[in-house]
C-alpha cells in the first residue's frame, strides 16, 4: 500500500483528466428527483466532495443491474437460435440497447457501500463465477471517501466497519481539515491510500503531482488521522453498541413468538431490499420483443409474498413474519455461517426508508 497527500485542486484536475479520457465517471450527486444518488457525471463541478451526505441509494446497480439480459433466443426455420450475451463483444443492455463497455470510475463511495462489494464477491464469484458480475467488477474502479456526516440511521461501527474503512476500495481518500503534514500545507486536501493494482493503474503518470511523506511518518500520521475521525463519528452517531458476530442466540429463538411482534407492521413492500447495498435476490423472467425473446435477471426481494411460491401452489413462507425473520436471519446468521461475514454494512437505509419504521439494528440487538 502506498500513501500520498494531495491538495483538492490537484484532485479535481486528476478527476477532470479521467473524465476527459473517455472513462465513465460516477459520483454522488443530488438529482431533480430530490434524492442523492451515485450518478454519471460529465464535469468535476457536478461532483460532491467531503462533507456530502450519504447517497440515498448504493452503487450496487453498477455491479448488479436492476434488470439485465442474460441471453436472447428466437426461432429460425424451426430451429431454436440462442444468442449468448455473457461474452464482452456481444453484450447488450436489458432494453436491447448497446451496453456501455467503458471502464467505470466511481468517485466518493461511502465506506459502507464499498464494503458491500465483498458480499457480492462471496455470491457471484463462487464456483462457477457469474460472467456478468465478473465483467462489471473488472470494469469498475472504486475510489472511497471517508465519511464525516453520520446520519441518524447509521450503525457501521456496530458491524465491524467504520467511517474510514477501506474494505472494497481500490483507492481511499481521508479528508484533511486545515492540517499540515511533513511541513506541507495540505488544506483542503486528502490522505490517499492506494490499495490495489487497479488503483495504481488509475494513478499511473500522475504521481508527480502528489506528495508522498516518509514511510514511518505516513503510517503514524494516517493512524492518528483515522482514529480522530472515527472518534468524531462515534461521538456523533446514535449510541449503538457493537453487534456480536455470533448467530447462535438468534438461531435458538427461531420459533420465538417475538418474531410475530417484530414483523407485525411489515408491509412486505420490498423497499428494504431495493435500498440495501448487499441484497442480491433476483428473479428470472422471459421478455418478448417481436419474434425475439430474452431471459432477464431482475432484482427481487425475499419480503415479497410470491418470492418463495412454488409451482405447486405451496409457499413455505406464506406470512410477513416468516419472510422478515428470513431477512434478518440471512443478514446476521446464514450468510455469516457460510462466509464468515455479516451481510449488513450498517448503512441504515432500510431503517430510513421503511414506511412503518422497522429497525433491523434494534432487531439484531435483541439477541446481544
Amino acid at each position: 500500500m502506498n500513501i500520498y497527500l494531495i491538495q483538492e485542486r490537484h484532485l479535481r484536475e486528476w478527476l477532470a483528466d479521467i473524465i476527459a479520457s473517455g472513462r465513465r465517471v460516477v459520483a454522488p450527486q443530488h438529482g431533480d428527483d430530490g434524492f442523492a444518488n451515485y450518478r454519471d457525471v460529465e464535469n468535476v463541478e457536478a461532483m460532491m466532495f467531503h462533507g456530502a451526505p450519504k447517497p440515498d441509494f448504493s452503487f450496487k446497480r453498477l455491479l448488479f443491474p436492476q434488470t439485465e439480459q442474460l441471453f436472447r433466443y428466437h426461432w429460425d426455420e424451426g430451429r431454436l437460435v440462442v444468442e449468448d450475451l455473457s461474452a464482452d463483444e456481444r453484450a447488450s443492455a436489458a432494453a436491447g440497447e448497446e451496453r456501455d463497455k467503458r471502464e467505470v470510475v466511481l468517485f466518493g463511495a461511502m465506506p459502507c457501500d464499498a464494503a458491500s462489494r465483498l458480499a457480492f464477491d462471496h455470491v457471484f464469484l463462487a464456483d462457477p463465477p457469474d460472467p456478468f458480475y465478473v465483467r462489471h467488477r473488472r470494469n469498475l474502479t472504486v475510489i472511497g471517501l471517508g465519511c464525516d456526516h453520520p446520519q441518524p440511521e447509521c450503525f457501521c461501527t456496530s458491524v465491524g466497519l467504520s467511517p474510514v474503512s477501506t474494505k472494497g476500495c481500490d483507492i481511499f481518500l481521508t479528508p484533511l481539515e486545515m492540517e499540515v503534514c511533513n511541513g506541507v500545507d495540505s488544506s483542503p486536501g486528502y490522505v490517499t491510500e492506494i490499495l490495489t493494482k487497479k488503483g495504481e493503474m488509475l494513478l499511473k503518470n500522475v504521481e508527480g503531482e502528489w506528495i508522498k511523506p516518509g514511510r514511518q511518518e505516513q503510517k503514524v500520521y494516517l493512524e492518528k488521522l483515522k482514529a480522530a475521525r472515527e472518534h468524531k463519528m462515534r461521538s456523533e452517531m446514535l449510541p449503538r453498541r457493537e453487534l456480536s458476530p455470533s448467530p447462535e442466540a438468534m438461531k435458538n429463538d427461531f420459533e420465538n413468538p417475538i418474531w410475530e411482534e417484530i414483523a407485525r407492521t411489515c408491509l412486505s413492500c420490498g423497499v428494504c431490499a431495493f435500498v440495501c447495498p448487499t441484497c442480491h435476490c433476483y428473479d428470472l423472467t422471459e421478455e418478448r420483443d417481436g419474434h425475439i425473446w430474452s431471459r432477464c435477471r431482475n432484482w427481487d426481494s425475499c419480503g415479497y409474498g410470491y418470492f418463495t411460491l412454488h409451482a405447486s401452489g405451496h409457499n413455505p413462507r406464506p406470512t410477513a413474519m416468516e419472510r422478515y425473520r428470513q431477512r434478518a436471519m440471512h443478514k446476521f446468521c446464514y450468510f455469516l455461517e457460510a462466509t464468515g461475514a455479516n451481510m449488513c454494512v450498517g448503512c441504515g437505509r432500510c431503517i430510513k426508508f421503511c414506511p412503518v419504521g422497522l429497525d433491523i439494528y434494534q432487531v439484531r440487538a435483541r439477541w446481544q
